[in-house]
């Protein structure tokens, strides 16, 4: 019996998610006034779509997040390195404990 119960839930867990994404990606619907006449202008600091690295000239790229012991050194890691080299820019690294991360 207990077997079962737990199934019922982590269905109606399941179906409860499900209904709660789908009813989040009820968009807004666009009004029939706008103008289709937009046109897309390319910004000037990015490589063509598709090509790496994406920016042209190095630009610095400030993020926050928190310390993980699994990682030596975040500046050497292999992903930071990949992040910099395919984007040319500069990772700058603010690490807070994850206690603090709310309050930061």
């Amino acid at each position: 019996m207990i077997r079962k119960s737990k199934y019922v839930l982590r269905l109606v867990a399941a179906v409860l998610t499900v209904a709660l994404v789908l009813s989040g990606c009820n968009g807004a619907k666009k009004s029939e006034n706008t103008s289709s006449n937009k046109t897309y202008v390319m910004d000037p600091v990015l490589n063509e779509l598709g090509t790496f690295p994406i920016c042209k000239e190095t630009i610095p790229l400030k993020i926050m997040m928190t310390q993980n012991a699994n990682i030596a050194d975040i500046y050497t890691n292999k992903y930071t390195k990949k992040i910099e080299k395919d984007g040319n820019v500069r990772l700058e690294f603010e690490l807070v404990p994850g206690v603090d991360m709310t309050t930061k």
